[in-house]
């Protein structure tokens, strides 16, 4: 029998409830949106390698996208690169499927409830001024990065709740989503940012 999360909260900080309450406190205090078209700093390119050879497909080259333009026509290229995809679902599988045994699945499903929910609450908004702010008024495209940004923080949960660490290939990407950018896509053989 599982300890409702609500009383393992009171546990530690440590037990998987603790470390969604982290994972939904830095939600809140990120900066969702915010650098995009900015510069890359030394400490956002750490991220992405590490994010790309946490999911092995790196050496890639990386392109920083300056504007949601360039964002929207990704978005919607067809020639995308299965295998990063691919990568991204088999990883995200494999730690479901851990939590799920670790906790039993009716506990992981309220405790990642509480992640989209938040997610739902939080990033559409941010995403919305960052548009606007570039002159970009599509609701599709404002979903999108939106929606992209929420499977960060649902993969990040994962991630967390099995305490994979903070190398893990989706706590680098949450991370570069807190820090304001937008991983977007593979395509060409680079992996694209805003």
């Amino acid at each position: 029998m599982s300890v409702p999360a609500a009383e393992r909260r009171t546990a530690g900080g440590n037990s998987a409830a603790g470390r969604i309450d982290r994972v939904l406190a830095e939600m809140r205090e990120g900066s969702w949106f915010a650098a995009l078209g900015e510069p890359p700093t030394d400490g956002e390119r750490m991220e992405v390698a590490l994010y790309l050879e946490g999911l092995g497909i790196a050496p890639l080259q990386v392109r920083w996208l300056e504007d949601w333009e360039e964002a929207r026509q990704l978005s919607q290229a067809a020639d995308w690169d299965r295998r990063w995809w691919e990568r991204e679902q088999a990883r995200q599988k494999a730690l479901y499927d851990a939590a799920a045994a670790s906790l039993g699945e009716p506990e992981l499903l309220q405790l990642l409830t509480e992640v989209t929910d938040a997610a739902a609450r939080l990033l559409h908004g941010p995403a919305a001024v960052a548009a606007a702010a570039s002159g970009i008024a599509d609701p599709g495209l404002i979903r999108v990065a939106a929606g992209a940004a929420s499977q960060a923080a649902y993969q990040a949960a994962l991630s967390r709740i099995v305490a994979s660490g903070a190398d893990d290939p989706f706590g680098a990407k949450f991370r570069l989503y807190l820090a304001g950018r937008w991983p977007l896509v593979v395509v060409d053989g680079a992996f694209h940012i805003l």
